[in-house]
């Protein structure tokens, strides 16, 4: 037991171990000083000064790490990172989720939440429905009711109407304002009244609706009640013999504001806490482990000496739909230790099942690695991480980044992000400038490709740029670009991961520049003038299939009467190159036509064809024009 609380206090020293953001003009005062001088790595530090509203009662400060508050009605003194509180209150610092609430707090009178909604506010709100075909149609109440009328003649319509029985008031986003949820209809004029659960949040003292999810068909909504930032919806429903006139069925079901939407959320803290994972121990990539109040332990070896243990950290998980069916899974993040020092962080998925926790992957963060924030956003998760640069010690992880992972059957996929971290946007750079930045993920071909482009989008540099790390894990990059670039002005470096396999575009990313012209060496006062160079066939947006005729023209006859073509796929990687002969006499404009064949291993998908006149002394890119055409294929 003594090696497991040494173990414990370990894991929570290591968590809240990573550097905070620098300062800015401002600072923090009384209670809020307080809590962020007992945990001022989570806190952050301050980007504003507080500000107190004197309508609610409620002062709040934006901190690098994510908001504090306090409510003058009850003293409550917390800081959000948006997943997760810490509470400086009666029985000292305590941390719960956002969507949870302490015994204390329960305790607390329900009024904390200043109520300005009215139900005569709702009766005539703005609401967004499914309507005329269109997800999102504005319609507003007056009175409680709403009509549309349609059709030729306007004969038909919909009507839209507010179910005042049904009508809650609490707040749902943690500002300490009421919000309010509302049960609506929608009819087409037949026999269907299809319900909608409304979330609808105070902005500044009026209605905004913030999500819905549909309830059913004649369904009925006995009563609803909010209560934790989560609305209780009790309705009578159809059961298996009803008749859609007749619901007989009472349920209760529980919603809560996600990613955007309102999901239905049936998973709660304490199952996770004492659910069974499948964890990596013992050399099984799937150990079954029942964890009890958040830890599991297994003992093993000569004598079962030997112990493994895993655990929640810190609590850290979120809530989101993670398979498309409209109610909320969770990701939990575990640590797992035989007692040694490495300490092996996980996130798991955790899908609901019948409102039971099932575990559905595993994705592995690190040795040692702090996760800031955990959320569940566009079905995916997505983790706040300090971890390893190739330089760093196993004990001091120190690259932030942001790792995003998407569930696909058993798997927890990761989605590459790359970021570039210099230069800086707008920043003028001159050839062999060195591009620095991360990878969420390690590339498969262990390097990323550059491509730099002019103001008019012609590539006058690329390469390819190594990549530091690990399989599987983050990296960094630090390399120099090279381009010729033919006179000063906007440009952009584009940095993309391309698929060994395909040569498809896993992810790419670009900060706009200001390029520096590459220096005149060879006694020359000026560049070539720029011509105006038309690419008049394929049209951009054209079909092409194995083969495709270039056809153009350009206003000044180029050097010995050639230009270049390039062939680009989706990741700006040159599939075809060669001379295209142009026509006409020097000193003049001229013409070209040029009959290309697309090579066999093309994938279908988008080209990019590019016309360029080059410098013959430099490399410099004088002129050039491109399109961007549909390839169906090489048959």
């Amino acid at each position: 037991m003594k090696t497991r609380l040494v173990l414990l206090a370990a894991m929570v020293g290591l968590f809240f171990s990573f550097q905070p953001l620098l300062a800015q003009d401002c600072s923090f005062q009384l209670g809020f000083k307080a809590l962020y001088d007992l945990i001022p790595d989570v806190v952050g530090e301050c980007v504003d000064d507080e500000q107190h509203n004197p309508a609610t009662g409620i002062t709040q400060q934006h901190t690098a790490n994510g908001q504090l508050t306090w409510r003058k009605a009850d003293n409550w003194t917390g800081f959000t990172d948006g997943q997760r509180t810490w509470i400086n209150g009666p029985e000292g610092l305590q941390q719960r989720l956002d969507t949870e609430r302490l015994p204390w707090e329960l305790a607390l009178p329900s009024s904390t939440a200043t109520q300005r909604l009215t139900l005569e506010q709702l009766r005539n709100a703005e609401y967004r429905l499914p309507l005329l075909g269109d997800e999102d149609t504005a319609i507003r109440l007056v009175d409680g009711m709403g009509t549309l009328v349609y059709g030729e003649g306007a004969t038909e319509r919909e009507t839209v109407g507010l179910i005042d029985d049904a009508v809650a008031f609490g707040d749902l986003d943690g500002d300490g304002n009421a919000d309010a949820a509302v049960a609506v209809y929608t009819s087409g004029g037949g026999s269907g009244a299809f319900i909608y659960l409304v979330a609808v949040l105070d902005r500044d003292g009026a209605p905004s609706q913030a999500a819905r999810v549909y309830l059913g068909d004649r369904v009925r909504v006995e009563s609803l009640s909010i209560a934790d930032g989560q609305v209780l919806a009790r309705i009578l429903a159809h059961g298996p013999r009803d008749g859609l006139c007749c619901p007989s069925v009472r349920t209760t079901s529980t919603f809560a504001l996600r990613e955007g939407g309102l999901l239905q959320q049936r998973l709660t803290l304490e199952q996770l806490r004492n659910a069974e994972y499948r964890l990596p121990l013992l050399g099984d990539e799937d150990t079954p482990i029942q964890f009890t109040d958040g830890e599991g332990h297994i003992a093993f070896g000569e004598g079962a000496t030997e112990e493994g243990y895993a655990g929640i950290v810190n609590d850290t998980v979120a809530f989101g739909d993670l398979d498309g069916d409209g109610i909320a899974d969770a990701a939990v993040v575990v640590f797992i230790s035989g007692g040694g020092s490495g300490t092996f962080i996980h996130v798991v998925a955790v899908l609901d099942r019948d409102g039971a926790p099932d575990q559905a992957a595993w994705a592995f963060l690190g040795d040692r690695v702090p996760v800031r924030n955990l959320a569940i956003a566009g079905g995916e998760i997505v983790a706040r991480t300090v971890t390893h640069r190739p330089s760093d010690g196993l004990c001091c992880p120190t690259l932030e980044i942001t790792r995003t992972f998407g569930l696909e059957g058993d798997q927890l996929v990761p989605r590459q992000a790359l970021v570039i971290e210099s230069p800086l946007p707008g920043e003028t750079v001159a050839n062999g400038v060195e591009v620095r930045g991360t990878a969420s993920t390690y590339p498969s071909a262990e390097g990323l490709a550059y491509l730099v482009y002019d103001a008019r989008g012609g590539v006058i540099g690329m390469g390819s740029i190594p990549v530091d790390g690990y399989a599987d894990q983050p990296g960094t990059f630090a390399a120099p670009v090279e381009f010729i670039a033919g006179a000063d002005g906007p440009g952009r470096i584009e940095i993309v991961d391309v698929d060994p396999a395909n040569g498809s575009a896993l992810a790419r990313t670009a900060v706009p520049v200001i390029l520096q012209a590459a220096p005149i060496t060879d006694g020359r006062t000026s560049r070539e003038p720029t011509p105006e160079l038309v690419l008049e066939a394929p049209l951009s947006g054209a079909t092409v299939g194995a083969s495709l005729e270039l056809r153009g023209r350009i206003s000044a006859m180029p050097f010995e009467k050639n230009l270049t073509y390039r062939i680009y796929n989706q990741a700006g990687t040159v599939i075809d190159q060669s001379w295209i002969s142009v026509d006409g006499d020097y000193g003049g404009p001229g013409t070209f036509t040029r009959s290309i064949a697309i090579p066999a291993t093309t994938a279908p998908g988008l080209l990019r064809i590019e016309v360029r006149d080059e410098s013959v002394v430099d490399g410099a890119l004088i002129g050039s024009t491109s399109v961007e055409v549909f390839f169906t294929g090489g048959s």
